[in-house]
């Protein structure tokens, strides 16, 4: 639903963004109108999912984003105030607090690409992500490519940016009890994918994972690259560099 055309003295003019990953042209009317439908409440906006990685989306696929907010309710009477969402602002926040992120339609208006926000408060998203997390919804998303789009301030980006390296080293922990013999950082994600989503409630087929893998290649191996250098390079984490650029597990963790 796209703002009322009479929005009062409401000032409706984004902030700046701060530096962060460019924001795609087609994206940036949706994360521009969040931002100013938000009220001030947004920490960050993280993009994820198949129009990042190009995993064969769909031409009319809506955006995936991660909303991270301050506090449940405030962002969420700001969103119903400017017309972007007709259920009341509290029980928006009592959901989103019982089954965080709570995922909203979120539409800019005049036409522009319509995004699907994993509403999340700071807690919840550092929840999500830690070891100690309660499922692998948006675990198993933020270890892969994501982009921070915008952030209130650049010390919210750098919070965001370690949040989701922190997840990435976490991968170990859940993802390395299944991984046997040498691998390369790009195999290593591989694996980790197909844990990942064999894991949830619906499981994604082989032919899905790949296809997920095969779009963010580049990405994953240079990022899971310097996660396995790191952690080979710390003590107790069980990580072993051998030559050729592989990696094997000793002793398994």
């Amino acid at each position: 639903m796209s703002a009322p055309a009479d929005g009062g003295d409401r000032d409706m003019t984004p902030p700046p963004l701060s530096a962060t990953d460019p924001i795609p042209d087609p994206a940036r009317p949706v994360v521009e109108s969040l931002i100013a439908s938000g009220g001030g409440h947004i920490r960050a906006i993280l993009l994820f999912g198949s129009q990042l990685s190009r995993a064969a989306p769909s031409p009319h696929s809506a955006w995936d984003l991660v909303v991270i907010v301050d506090e449940y309710g405030p962002f969420h009477r700001a969103l119903v105030d400017t017309g972007h969402h007709r259920r009341p602002a509290w029980l928006l926040s009592a959901l989103g607090r019982v089954l965080a992120p709570n995922i909203t339609a979120f539409d800019p208006g005049d036409h522009a690409p319509l995004a699907k926000c994993a509403i999340v408060s700071s807690r919840a998203f550092e929840r999500a992500v830690g070891p100690n997390s309660p499922d692998h919804f948006l675990k198993g998303r933020m270890v892969q490519n994501v982009a921070v789009l915008w952030a209130k301030t650049d010390a919210d980006a750098v919070w965001a940016r370690d949040r989701l390296r922190g997840a990435r080293e976490d991968v170990i922990s859940w993802a390395g009890p299944f991984i046997e013999g040498s691998f390369t950082p790009a195999e290593y994600a591989h694996a980790m994918l197909r844990v990942s989503y064999g894991g949830e409630v619906r499981p994604e087929n082989k032919d899905r994972v790949d296809a997920v893998f095969a779009a963010q290649r580049d990405f994953l191996a240079g990022a899971y690259s310097e996660v396995l250098e790191s952690q080979a390079d710390a003590e107790g984490v069980g990580v072993r560099r051998l030559d050729g650029g592989r990696y094997v597990l000793d002793p398994a963790p």
